[in-house]
């Protein structure tokens, strides 16, 4: 059952357009990624849905004990079938949490599937994980 699902949105700063044709889907207890770089649109695609503010790059600037950390803390959240949407620029990280993906570049989605696929993508290989 989808717990959320948002379809053909866009978003724009003035007439700076920052979200085109957003869609996506949770589903209740799953764990989905927003994933991308820096003024890719994560994080105003989350103002957009609004509300669900369920963490927004929480691993942003902290030594790597500290992401480990709330990684970790985020699996165990998870594991108690809480569903979490999250925004993060730790594409590996996020993704090896997920379930499924999605990959954004210029308010746009790029790529979107099972986590695990995604992790093996050229694309995002050589883009986000330096492969």
């Amino acid at each position: 059952m989808a717990l959320l699902s948002v379809e053909h949105i866009d978003v724009a700063y003035g007439d700076v357009q920052v979200i085109s044709d957003l869609s996506l889907t949770v589903e209740e207890g799953e764990v989905v990624s927003i994933i991308g770089g820096n003024g890719a649109g994560k994080s105003t695609r989350l103002k957009a849905i609004s509300g669900l503010l369920m963490r927004d790059e929480p691993s942003l600037g902290l030594a790597p004990i500290l992401v480990k950390s709330i990684f970790d803390t985020l699996r165990k959240i998870a594991a108690t079938g809480t569903t979490v949407l999250l925004v993060e620029q730790d594409v590996n990280h996020s993704l090896q949490l997920s379930d499924r993906g999605y990959v954004l570049e210029h308010g746009r989605v790029a790529l979107a599937g099972q986590a695990a696929d995604l992790l093996e993508n050229p694309h995002v290989k050589s883009a986000y994980l330096g492969i």
